[in-house]
């Protein structure tokens, strides 16, 4: 079960083509880059190359933590309707 979770969470599999990014979000993303950049500017190259690697890490467990909670949800939701089916 886990490779097809997998496989629709990255896109393999389409459940649906429809972008949840709202205006809120695509702020709050702008606003975020524009504060990576300010740090940046004040940053000398040991420092800049040390919170690059941070930010690639801390990507990575951003990604990992959504992918399960995706499944997570996934489950859930199987959960769910399978316990409504018993009834």
């Amino acid at each position: 079960m886990t490779n097809i979770l997998e496989k629709l969470y990255f896109g393999e599999i389409r459940s649906a083509e429809k972008d949840i990014t709202n205006d809120d979000m695509k702020r709050k993303c702008a606003k975020m880059v524009q504060l990576e950049e300010e740090v940046m500017k004040s940053l000398d190259n040991k420092s800049k190359a040390l919170f690059e690697q941070y930010l690639q890490v801390s990507g990575e467990v951003h990604a990992d933590a959504v992918i399960e909670s995706f499944k997570e949800g996934f489950r859930t939701a199987v959960r769910l309707i399978l316990a409504g089916l018993a009834e």
